[in-house]
Protein backbone atom coordinates (compact mmCIF):
# COMPACT_ATOMS: atom_id res chain seq x y z
CA UNK A 1 0.00 0.00 0.00
CA UNK A 2 2.91 2.33 0.33
CA UNK A 3 4.16 1.90 -2.44
CA UNK A 4 1.10 2.47 -4.35
CA UNK A 5 1.11 5.74 -3.10
CA UNK A 6 4.33 6.87 -2.74
CA UNK A 7 4.29 6.05 -6.86
CA UNK A 8 0.95 7.97 -7.20
CA UNK A 9 2.12 11.25 -5.29
CA UNK A 10 5.35 11.14 -7.38
CA UNK A 11 2.85 10.46 -10.54
CA UNK A 12 0.85 13.55 -8.83
CA UNK A 13 3.65 15.65 -8.50
CA UNK A 14 4.76 15.05 -12.32
CA UNK A 15 1.40 15.51 -13.50
CA UNK A 16 1.22 18.98 -11.49
CA UNK A 17 3.94 20.08 -12.83
CA UNK A 18 3.55 19.58 -16.31
CA UNK A 19 0.09 21.36 -16.14
CA UNK A 20 1.60 24.57 -14.23
CA UNK A 21 4.62 24.67 -16.93
CA UNK A 22 1.64 24.48 -19.47
CA UNK A 23 -0.16 27.02 -17.67
CA UNK A 24 2.48 29.31 -17.81
CA UNK A 25 3.25 29.20 -21.25
CA UNK A 26 -0.52 29.77 -22.21
CA UNK A 27 -0.93 32.68 -19.28
CA UNK A 28 2.33 34.66 -21.57
CA UNK A 29 0.56 33.62 -24.61
CA UNK A 30 -0.84 37.40 -26.15
CA UNK A 31 -4.48 36.87 -26.09
CA UNK A 32 -7.08 39.53 -27.11
CA UNK A 33 -8.58 39.70 -23.16
CA UNK A 34 -4.78 40.07 -22.49
CA UNK A 35 -4.30 42.91 -25.34
CA UNK A 36 -7.52 44.55 -24.15
CA UNK A 37 -6.26 44.87 -20.50
CA UNK A 38 -2.47 46.28 -21.82
CA UNK A 39 -4.30 49.14 -23.91
CA UNK A 40 -2.92 52.65 -23.83
CA UNK A 41 0.31 52.93 -21.78
CA UNK A 42 -0.10 49.74 -20.63
CA UNK A 43 0.29 48.29 -24.15
CA UNK A 44 4.21 49.14 -24.04
CA UNK A 45 6.28 46.04 -24.13
CA UNK A 46 8.10 46.89 -21.29
CA UNK A 47 5.22 46.28 -18.80
CA UNK A 48 3.99 43.11 -20.73
CA UNK A 49 7.17 41.64 -20.07
CA UNK A 50 7.15 42.75 -16.31
CA UNK A 51 3.59 41.56 -16.75
CA UNK A 52 4.41 38.28 -17.67
CA UNK A 53 7.50 38.27 -15.36
CA UNK A 54 4.86 38.19 -12.64
CA UNK A 55 2.62 35.78 -14.06
CA UNK A 56 5.23 33.45 -14.59
CA UNK A 57 6.40 33.57 -10.73
CA UNK A 58 2.58 33.13 -10.18
CA UNK A 59 1.75 30.13 -11.83
CA UNK A 60 3.96 27.59 -10.05
CA UNK A 61 5.10 27.17 -6.56
CA UNK A 62 8.35 25.96 -7.62
CA UNK A 63 9.06 29.23 -9.49
CA UNK A 64 8.06 31.14 -6.78
CA UNK A 65 10.17 29.64 -4.26
CA UNK A 66 13.35 29.69 -7.23
CA UNK A 67 12.16 33.32 -7.35
CA UNK A 68 12.11 34.27 -3.56
CA UNK A 69 15.46 32.19 -2.87
CA UNK A 70 17.09 34.59 -5.54
CA UNK A 71 15.65 37.87 -4.86
CA UNK A 72 14.23 37.36 -1.59
CA UNK A 73 10.90 39.55 -1.72
CA UNK A 74 7.56 38.69 -3.85
CA UNK A 75 6.85 40.93 -7.03
CA UNK A 76 3.21 41.30 -6.83
CA UNK A 77 1.04 41.36 -9.73
CA UNK A 78 -0.48 44.31 -11.56
CA UNK A 79 -4.42 44.70 -11.22
CA UNK A 80 -6.47 46.50 -13.48
CA UNK A 81 -8.55 47.76 -10.43
CA UNK A 82 -5.78 48.71 -8.34
CA UNK A 83 -4.08 51.00 -10.72
CA UNK A 84 -1.02 51.47 -7.77
CA UNK A 85 -0.44 48.18 -8.57
CA UNK A 86 1.72 49.18 -11.45
CA UNK A 87 3.54 51.44 -9.27
CA UNK A 88 4.38 48.83 -6.70
CA UNK A 89 5.29 45.57 -9.05
CA UNK A 90 7.75 48.82 -10.78
CA UNK A 91 9.26 49.73 -7.17
CA UNK A 92 9.87 46.38 -6.65
CA UNK A 93 11.56 45.91 -9.60
CA UNK A 94 14.02 48.93 -9.83
CA UNK A 95 14.90 48.44 -6.31
CA UNK A 96 15.64 44.28 -6.44
CA UNK A 97 16.88 45.06 -10.50
CA UNK A 98 20.18 43.12 -10.02
CA UNK A 99 18.78 39.83 -8.31
CA UNK A 100 15.84 40.21 -10.86
CA UNK A 101 18.49 40.52 -13.66
CA UNK A 102 20.15 37.20 -12.15
CA UNK A 103 16.83 35.61 -11.91
CA UNK A 104 16.29 35.93 -15.54
CA UNK A 105 19.62 34.76 -16.30
CA UNK A 106 19.41 31.44 -14.57
CA UNK A 107 16.05 30.99 -15.74
CA UNK A 108 16.37 32.66 -19.57
CA UNK A 109 15.06 29.47 -20.94
CA UNK A 110 11.79 29.21 -19.31
CA UNK A 111 10.61 32.93 -18.89
CA UNK A 112 8.36 34.14 -22.04
CA UNK A 113 10.68 37.09 -22.06
CA UNK A 114 13.39 38.81 -20.25
CA UNK A 115 13.83 42.68 -19.62
CA UNK A 116 16.52 44.68 -21.77
CA UNK A 117 18.59 47.46 -20.69
CA UNK A 118 16.00 49.39 -22.26
CA UNK A 119 13.10 48.13 -20.51
CA UNK A 120 14.81 49.15 -17.29
CA UNK A 121 14.96 52.56 -18.38
CA UNK A 122 11.50 52.75 -19.45
CA UNK A 123 10.63 51.36 -16.31
CA UNK A 124 12.86 53.93 -14.03
CA UNK A 125 10.88 56.66 -16.52
CA UNK A 126 7.29 55.03 -15.83
CA UNK A 127 8.23 54.86 -12.15
CA UNK A 128 8.81 58.51 -11.84
CA UNK A 129 5.68 59.46 -13.40
CA UNK A 130 3.97 57.49 -11.61
CA UNK A 131 5.14 58.45 -7.70
CA UNK A 132 3.35 61.57 -7.45
CA UNK A 133 0.02 59.58 -7.75
CA UNK A 134 0.64 57.09 -5.47
CA UNK A 135 1.77 59.86 -3.40
CA UNK A 136 -1.70 61.29 -3.68
CA UNK A 137 -3.45 58.21 -3.09
CA UNK A 138 -1.83 57.51 0.28
CA UNK A 139 -2.39 61.00 1.07
CA UNK A 140 -5.80 61.03 0.32
CA UNK A 141 -6.51 57.70 2.61
CA UNK A 142 -5.41 60.04 5.85
CA UNK A 143 -8.22 60.41 7.86
CA UNK A 144 -7.72 64.01 8.04
CA UNK A 145 -7.80 64.26 4.27
CA UNK A 146 -10.92 66.42 2.32
CA UNK A 147 -12.30 67.84 -0.37
CA UNK A 148 -9.83 70.71 0.00
CA UNK A 149 -6.65 68.55 -0.32
CA UNK A 150 -8.12 66.07 -2.72
CA UNK A 151 -8.69 69.34 -5.30
CA UNK A 152 -5.38 70.67 -3.80
CA UNK A 153 -3.80 67.75 -5.46
CA UNK A 154 -6.01 66.60 -8.13
CA UNK A 155 -4.48 70.33 -9.74
CA UNK A 156 -0.97 69.25 -8.82
CA UNK A 157 -1.51 66.12 -10.48
CA UNK A 158 -2.74 67.69 -13.39
CA UNK A 159 0.05 70.33 -13.65
CA UNK A 160 2.56 67.49 -12.80
CA UNK A 161 0.58 65.05 -16.01
CA UNK A 162 0.74 68.42 -17.97
CA UNK A 163 4.79 68.71 -17.68
CA UNK A 164 5.64 65.31 -18.41
CA UNK A 165 3.47 65.24 -21.47
CA UNK A 166 5.33 68.54 -22.91
CA UNK A 167 8.81 66.25 -21.46
CA UNK A 168 7.85 63.22 -23.25
CA UNK A 169 7.25 65.52 -26.45
CA UNK A 170 10.51 66.98 -26.51
CA UNK A 171 12.29 64.05 -25.68
CA UNK A 172 10.57 62.06 -28.47
CA UNK A 173 10.75 64.67 -31.20
CA UNK A 174 14.69 65.17 -30.08
CA UNK A 175 14.95 61.57 -30.91
CA UNK A 176 13.19 61.48 -34.23
CA UNK A 177 15.72 64.19 -35.23
CA UNK A 178 18.61 62.57 -33.71
CA UNK A 179 17.82 59.24 -35.67
CA UNK A 180 16.96 61.13 -38.96
CA UNK A 181 20.26 63.21 -38.82
CA UNK A 182 24.04 61.11 -38.33
CA UNK A 183 25.47 64.63 -36.66
CA UNK A 184 26.92 63.83 -33.23
CA UNK A 185 25.13 64.96 -30.27
CA UNK A 186 26.89 67.21 -28.01
CA UNK A 187 25.34 67.35 -24.33
CA UNK A 188 26.09 70.94 -22.50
Amino acid sequence: MQAWTAKHTAEQRGRNQQNSTKRARQDSEITPAIQAIFSGWGATSTLTKLHELAVYIRVSTNHHDEWFQIVGRDLGIDNATRWNSWYDIIDVAINKKAKIMLFMSEYHSELPSTLTDQDWDILRETHTFLQPFWEATLGGQREDSGLAFSLSTMDELLLWFEEQKVCSTLSSLHQSNISRSNMPIIHA
